[in-house]
């Protein structure tokens, strides 16, 4: 038993070590020690509830992006219509791929249209307060909706109806069995920022019913960006859309990568990265599509034997060009690039005379002996390819400016007006080029080869001048269609959209080429059916599908990636909670200096029998350490429950003054939250730890080193 001391109390046993000492303190000073334990704690809760709330606003925003995709893992976007069996095709390479590999099939390939159009409630039996309303949305069009692994699943429209989700019946005011009419906005093939694309476009249109409206999970939430959003949402079957369309074979533009059903699970049980990627690298070796998928056509347009690649584009795209120079040029092909000119006026004394001719193709050329004919002279020699300021003009031409009053010979030179390739905000820009001729050509051959010249649509196929209706500015006062003097409309029935003059082609490039491309054909000499065949499928295995206009995309890993964002939303919540973080610290600073300072006496004792600075400072970490750590843990317990209120307060105010429909972002299941928590409480448990230390050393540390004369005096 421990020996009554004189005073008659039992005495404590003697401390043999500095741990020792520190919870001796810490019994004894524990009023203070409680306070400055609460401080530490509200540091603990606050970091630890940041990060709670940022990992549940990552797995909130992951949750909702894999939602809207179901099971789809990756999709073939393209920018215009392709075959619908393409996706049997690439799913039967798929099946090879995998009987190779002797592993089961990894996909289903699911054809569909899915675009942004217009929906309008018809005037047809609603009320008059719903009547004529109009909403945006997304148009899903696809024939075999159950293979996309929604849950729940939806059925397939019938034909002439829609399903809408709840976000467009709401914008709508629909109800089923209401009548709404579709718009699908016609994309032209020529793109709008050129010349010849047009601007202004019309649409599409049909009165579809409503079959039902689908509920705010599942497939109403579909959607192939990651959003918060839910948008408005359209589902027809494929016929139906491509009647809209007026699609003359089945057409999609998409191509959905859907994993099988073993595949999926796997997929999202590893966290989707890597075997999502791999699917995408996998369907893109498997997408092969053909010519005509991709817009192009090869072909021999006038029957005369030579054969032609060009795009319903106009200008080839610049990955087709380099294609067809490595496939076509050893075959004999040649490219050219037709454009089109104002007008073309002859130059008097270096200025532009009353003669002119309006609106005349011109084709630029690399040699004068084409696939389609070769460029000869009235005595049929070869003319000499145009030099890079110089012009061809056919006999036509040269006659009729003749007569104008304006005969033309070799020598002299023309201005050539013409539309600069690209424009800005809708503008048409018109740009002049000086040109000497250096040849007239004869009415024969290449002059009259209509091959030369792709078409386009409101130009090539009108069979007259007058009725022309091109996209650009037209001015039709300016075009002879009116006999005797109607020399334009007679030569337009007669050859059509034939060239009027040649350049070179780089001086066609200079002038016509852009972003869009710079060759409008390639010019092949006569083939036979079998020989044509093998050069098509040459071209279409060459080609790249992405340079192309239709690219590969992994959805699910883009879902993931914009759900995780650039910043680490536990990182930003900590930032926006660095104010009270600061003020938790401060006032931990100014709790332990009270507590030193009411235990001055003490602590100058201790420094009066020798105790040098440092063991001071070390004890006094360590009495501070014990009440932090305490407080760290009950906090850091406390923080999952300060989460939940801040995502609560955020779900509402996020959903009133930022995004509606979006609060499901905030919401999640208790097992959900509870993992999430484990997640954050560790870091979350360490940081607040760290900092509440460092604290607290600084304030031991500014104790320790006080004379101990003064701690003494001022002790008590």
């Amino acid at each position: 038993m421990t020996p009554d001391g004189p005073s008659g109390r039992a005495e404590s046993p003697p401390v043999r070590s500095l741990v020792g000492l520190a919870l001796r303190l810490t019994r004894q000073w524990w009023p203070h020690l409680v306070a400055l334990a609460a401080a530490c704690g509200i540091v603990a809760a606050t970091i630890a509830g940041a990060l709670g709330v940022g990992d549940a606003l990552t797995q909130g925003l992951r949750r909702l992006a894999l939602a809207r995709l179901g099971g789809i893992q990756a999709a073939v976007l393209a920018d215009g219509f392709f075959r619908a069996e393409l996706a049997d095709e690439t799913e039967g390479r798929l099946r090879s791929q995998a009987a190779m590999a002797r592993v089961a099939a990894a996909a289903l390939i699911v054809p569909a249209v899915v675009m942004e159009v217009s929906l309008e409630v018809s005037l047809e039996g609603t009320a008059g307060n719903r009547a004529g309303r109009t909403a945006r949305a997304t148009l899903l069009a696809c024939d075999d909706l159950e293979s996309l692994g929604f849950v729940p699943a939806a059925a397939v429209p019938a034909a002439d109806t829609v399903s809408i989700n709840g976000v467009l019946a709401d914008s709508l005011g629909a109800r089923p069995g209401d009548a709404i009419v579709l718009r699908i906005t016609k994309l032209g093939d020529v793109p709008a920022d050129s010349p010849l694309g047009r601007r202004t476009a019309d649409s599409w249109s049909r009165r579809l019913r409503v079959a039902e409206v689908l509920p705010a999970e599942g497939l109403g939430d579909f959607s192939l960006r990651p959003t918060q959003v839910t948008g408005g949402l359209a589902i027809t079957s494929l016929a139906t859309a491509q009647a809209t369309l007026r699609q003359a074979v089945p057409s999609a533009n998409v191509l959905l990568s859907v994993a099988s059903t073993g595949r999926a699970a796997a997929i999202h049980a590893a966290g989707a990265g890597a075997g999502v990627a791999q699917n995408a690298d996998v369907l893109r070796a498997a997408v092969k599509p053909s010519l005509d998928d991709l817009g192009l056509v090869c072909d021999t347009p006038a029957g005369n034997g030579a054969w032609r690649l060009s795009s319903r584009r106009l200008l080839l795209p610049p990955a087709a060009d380099r294609v067809a120079e490595r496939v076509l040029g050893p075959l004999g092909g040649r490219p050219t690039l037709a454009f089109l000119a104002n007008a073309l006026t002859p130059l008097v004394d270096g200025e532009p005379g009353k003669a002119s001719i309006p609106y005349s193709t011109v084709v630029g050329i690399d040699t004068v002996s084409l696939p389609v004919g070769d460029l000869v002279d009235e005595q049929g020699g070869l003319l000499a390819i145009p030099g890079p300021d110089e012009i061809v003009i056919d006999r036509w031409m040269a006659d009729d400016l003749a007569s104008q009053g304006a005969p033309v010979a070799v020598g002299d030179s023309i201005m050539l007006q013409y539309f600069l390739p690209e424009t800005l905000h809708g503008r048409v820009e018109e740009a002049a080029c000086p040109l000497k001729v250096s040849g007239i050509a004869s009415m024969r051959g290449a002059a009259v080869a209509r091959d030369l010249v792709p078409e386009v649509e409101g130009i090539t196929d009108e069979a007259s001048i007058a009725d022309w209706d091109p996209p650009f500015p037209f001015d039709r006062s300016r075009v002879r269609t009116v006999p005797p003097h109607d020399e334009d409309d007679r030569y337009w029935k007669a050859h059509g959209a034939t060239p009027k003059a040649f350049v070179s082609l780089a001086l066609a490039r200079r002038l016509a080429g852009s972003r869009f491309g710079a060759t409008t054909a390639w010019h092949m000499p006569e083939q036979s059916l079998p020989a044509a065949a093998a050069t098509r499928a040459a071209l279409a295995d060459t080609l790249p599908a992405d340079g192309m206009g239709m690219k590969v995309v992994p959805v699910r890993q883009q879902a993931e990636a914009a759900a995780r964002g650039s910043t680490p939303f536990g990182g930003l919540f900590l930032a926006l909670s660095s104010f009270v973080v600061a003020s938790g610290l401060l006032l931990e600073w100014l709790l332990f200096s009270l507590l030193v300072a009411a235990r001055r006496r003490d602590i100058g004792i201790l420094v009066a029998i020798g105790w040098p600075a440092a063991r001071v400072a070390r004890l006094l970490v360590l009495v501070a350490g014990l009440a932090a750590v305490s407080g760290v843990m009950v906090g850091s317990l406390l923080g999952p429950l300060w989460a939940r209120l801040l995502l609560d307060w955020l779900a509402q105010a996020w959903n009133t003054g930022v995004a509606v429909g979006s609060s499901a972002v905030f919401t999640r299941g208790t097992q959900a939250f509870a993992g999430s928590s484990l997640r954050t409480l560790v870091p979350a448990a360490i940081g607040a730890a760290a900092v509440s230390l460092v604290a607290a050393a600084a304030a031991a540390w500014r104790a320790a080193r006080l004379p101990p004369l003064t701690m003494l005096k001022s002790g008590g």
